[in-house]
């Protein structure tokens, strides 16, 4: 787009904008915004349309609370969260990944041991352990092998775990920058 193409989109733009009544115009800005924000923070997929208007939901809204760990997604990472006492030490942490299949035991006990929703990268997958108020929590983050947005997204970590309903997060919403070709192309390619 040269300068003259951009000045003429957005004084479109502010003429669309100022057709509509104030609080259609700041709702549309707000929905805006927070897509913008979503893929500029890589939570594009975890964007859900709820009552009529567009939410982004945290990692662990999209994921579940199962006892001995809790779960939760990105559109490009499936994070498992465990707590575990004050003065656990990395070496008390087993993880095993492969592209299909995951083993991880925290102080001798097996948190999860099976084949995975869907396949991950294991040479990108990673633990963590840090201090969480009174104990400490050992966070593993799994690269997913290909992204997923909205209904698409993990329904349980290892299969034959409980699964979320991912239905409750409707369909994609894909965005793009206008200006970009190469954007508006890969949504229509989606399609």
């Amino acid at each position: 787009m040269d300068g003259v193409d951009v000045v003429q989109a957005a004084q479109q733009r502010e003429a669309e904008l100022s057709s509509l009544s104030p609080e259609i115009r700041d709702a549309q800005l707000a929905s805006e915004q927070l897509m913008r924000d979503a893929k500029q923070q890589g939570n594009q997929g975890n964007l859900v349309m709820r009552n009529g208007k567009l939410q982004l939901l945290s990692e662990d809204d999209m994921g579940a609370d199962l006892g001995k760990y809790r779960w939760g997604q990105t559109e490009k990472e499936v994070t498992i969260k465990v707590s575990v006492p004050a003065g656990t030490k990395s070496k008390a942490v087993k993880l095993d990944v492969l592209t299909s299949k995951l083993k991880l035991a925290v102080m001798g006990e097996v948190i999860l041991d099976g084949v995975l929703h869907k396949p991950v990268k294991p040479d990108d997958c990673t633990f963590t352990i840090e201090d969480e108020g009174t104990g400490r929590l050992v966070t593993v983050t799994l690269q997913k092998l290909q992204a997923t947005s909205a209904s698409q997204h993990w329904k349980c970590v290892c299969d034959g775990e409980p699964e979320i309903d991912t239905s409750l997060f409707g369909p994609a919403i894909m965005t793009a920058d206008p200006s970009d070709p190469a954007g508006l192309a890969q949504i229509l390619a989606a399609r």
